[in-house]
This record gives C-alpha cells, structure tokens and sequence, in this order.
C-alpha cells in the first residue's frame, strides 16, 4: 500500500515537475511563433480540441495539444495508472512474491503517464528498477516528446529530496531499460527480446484511455499482435464510461469490467503550481481573445476529475 505522506510528496514533486517543464515548452513555441495573435489561437485551438477528447473525439495531439495536455490530463492519467498498477502489484505479489522482472507494455502511451506510476510503485514496492521496463508505443511524436522532457525534469527535482532517494534510484534505473516506440509493428521488431530470454518475466500489456472511434481498428489490432506474441498475464483497458462502445468493440468478449469512481483514486486535490501557472498564462494573451479561454485556463486542475467516472477492463491469461 502506498504510503500517504510519501505520496504527498511525490504529487508536489510532479505538480513542480509539470509546471516547470510545460513553461520551458511554452516558450519554446513562443519564440517559434513569435506572434501572440497566433499563440492565442493555437492556444484556443488546443483547448477547444481536448475539450472534445471528452466527447471521443481524437485530438491532432500536435506540439500545442500536448502542452495542454500535459497540464491537463496527465496528472489524471499518472493518478488512473498508479491505482490500477498498485491493484495489480499486489495480486501478483501474492501469486509470484515480491522478487519478480516486469515487462509493461503501453499502448498509446502519450505523456508517458503508465511510466511515471510504474517507477512510484516499484520504489515503493522495493522493486529494483533495472528489473522494470515500461515501453510506450505512440504515433504521436510531440505527446512522447513531452512526456520525456517531463520525465527528465521529475528526476532531477527527486534529487533534491533525500525521503524521495529510493524513487530517484529506481527512475534512473527505468530510463535505461525504458523505450518509445511509433507503432505496435515496430516494437514487434526491435531487438528487445528479454521476454523471450527470461521465462520469470511477468508481462503486462496497458491501454490507458487510448481508444477511440478513429482508431479503435488499430488498438484492437495492436493488442491482439502484441496479446499473440508476449502472452501477457494481463491486459488492461481503460476509458471514459461515454465510451463504452469502443472498450466493448476493442476488448471483445472475455473480460472483467469494473466501475472507477474519481474517489477512489490515490491522489485527490489540486496541483497548485500547473493551476497558478495557466491561470497567469490568460493575462499573457491579447485582451481581445482572453475571453475565449478565461473559463478553460481558470478552471482548477485537479488529480481525479469531479464527475466523469472510468471503466476499466482487465482480460486476464487462462492458465
């Protein structure tokens, strides 16, 4: 079970982390652009398209979706990930004992959000990180680009905490042993073939949040390959219950279904520093296109949304 204060610490350390890492990108599309009508509208545009990802519908996720993403929905998908993860580390403990490699394969694996939980819970599980691999497999090369910058800052902020050394430790073990890659068919054919050469290794395959109308062919396709060629102890798919639709199409039959309410999540609360920092962002734009984003940008980000509940589906391996 993760514990509270550490987990307090933990989720200021990431609301920095965040903060920090979506300034130093914001600037850089700044510079880029240098034009502040266009970076209201592109701001307006990125909005306006993850407000739609509610509605299931896909965003561009361009450089400017993924720096409101960030800010946005990341810190949901780290607290969804690390409750699904934590469930799952202590069935398996009890079936293989606490000393086991884990292999966890992310599909659409964005901001990296399955990584970030996985090296939370190791640490806290005492799991060697160099015992832990997390490969994400995204089209989109700005979420895993942001994602990584995120990662980098995250671990150097960890080093100025000596209660955080253990989860220090275990992320810089996880960056040796973590990659990124651009389709399921690619992963299929790297040379990452541990799962081949340790029987002990516990594979695990994620989809958090991942599918959608526009893409639910390809998850499902995906999962499937990677389902053939790693035979996994679990797979785990997630989504917003207005998605139902795609989980049932994506996940077919043989599954178990489970309601996730925003209360029971880990973290709770907000994030006080990415909150600050796009709420100073609105006096930063052109007076005429403030109100256009005021109402977004002012909203408080939280770690567990209010309202919108999740379902996850868990297919588990036939023994």
């Amino acid at each position: 079970m993760l514990r509270r204060n550490k987990l307090e610490l933990v989720a200021r350390t990431l609301d920095e982390a965040i903060k920090t890492t979506a300034e130093e990108e914001f600037n850089r599309l700044y510079e880029i652009t240098n034009n502040p009508t266009e970076v209201g509208e592109n701001i307006k545009a990125a909005l306006d398209s993850l407000v739609r990802l509610q509605q299931g519908v896909e965003p561009e996720y361009n450089e400017w979706d993924a720096l409101f993403y960030l800010t946005w929905y990341q810190p949901r998908q780290i607290n969804l990930a690390l409750y699904i993860l934590q469930e799952l580390y202590e069935d398996t403990r009890i079936r293989l004992g606490s000393d086991f490699p884990l292999h966890i394969i992310d599909v659409g694996c964005g901001a990296l959000a399955v990584q970030f939980a996985a090296g939370i819970l190791a640490a806290e599980y005492q799991q060697e990180g160099n015992d832990l691999t997390v490969n994400g497999i995204d089209p989109s090369q700005p979420m895993k680009k942001i994602g990584a910058a995120l990662w980098l800052k995250f671990r150097s902020l960890l080093g100025e905490h000596s209660d955080l050394s253990d989860l220090s430790r275990t992320c810089d073990y996880m960056t040796n042993n973590c990659m990124l890659f651009d389709s399921h068919t690619s992963y299929c054919c790297s040379e990452d073939d541990r799962s081949w050469i340790n029987p002990r290794l516990e594979c695990w395959i994620m989809a958090v949040h991942a599918s959608y109308k526009s893409n639910w062919t390809g998850i499902k396709h995906a999962l499937e390959a990677l389902r053939d060629r790693y035979s996994p102890s679990a797979i785990l798919i997630t989504s917003h219950r207005s998605r139902w639709d795609v989980v049932q199409f994506v996940a077919g039959e043989e599954f178990h279904q489970q309601q996730l309410s925003p209360k029971v999540l880990p973290l709770q609360g907000e994030l006080s520093k990415v909150t600050e920092w796009r709420t100073d962002l609105i006096w930063r734009l052109p007076a005429y296109q403030i109100n256009s984003v005021s109402s977004l940008l002012s909203n408080p980000v939280e770690w567990a949304p209010r309202k919108q509940k999740s379902i996850l589906c868990r297919i588990l391996r036939g023994d």
